[in-house]
């Protein structure tokens, strides 16, 4: 969706920022207008669901596309611009790893596995006011 707003509608990245960022702050809007909170803590309905999920989808196409802004133009690279996909799939030439997308995709899944195996998952215990 990064690309697709940044590159396919040819309105470069602080074009595509600014639709990503608007979509964001509507989705957020509307999801407290409708429902009075925002707080993960309340998602427990279909349409907290939809609300959450259509925010988080905002909310990481954002990043990905500020991510791509600052790899590509600010001079940072895909390390420096924390674009971790694109380091993982992009040619050499271009500072990236070039591995396939599916090699990309299996480093990027184990990586997540690790953390989820390496870092606790104890629950937090709620404070009585």
């Amino acid at each position: 969706m990064a690309d697709f707003a940044d590159r396919s509608l040819g309105i470069g990245y602080a074009g595509g920022t600014t639709i990503l960022f608007t979509l964001l702050m509507a989705s957020l809007f509307l999801w407290y207008r409708t429902l009075d909170t925002v707080s993960v803590d309340t998602v427990s309905s279909p349409k907290s669901e939809i609300f959450y999920w259509v925010t988080i989808i905002f909310s990481q196409t954002l990043g990905t596309a500020l991510g791509d802004w600052t790899a590509d133009t600010a001079g940072l690279g895909y390390i420096g611009g924390a674009v971790v996909g694109d380091f993982l799939a992009k040619p050499i030439s271009k500072g990236g790893l070039e591995l396939s997308r599916y090699s990309a995709s299996a480093v990027l899944l184990m990586l997540i596995m690790s953390c989820i195996f390496i870092f606790s998952h104890k629950p937090v215990k709620q404070q009585h006011k």
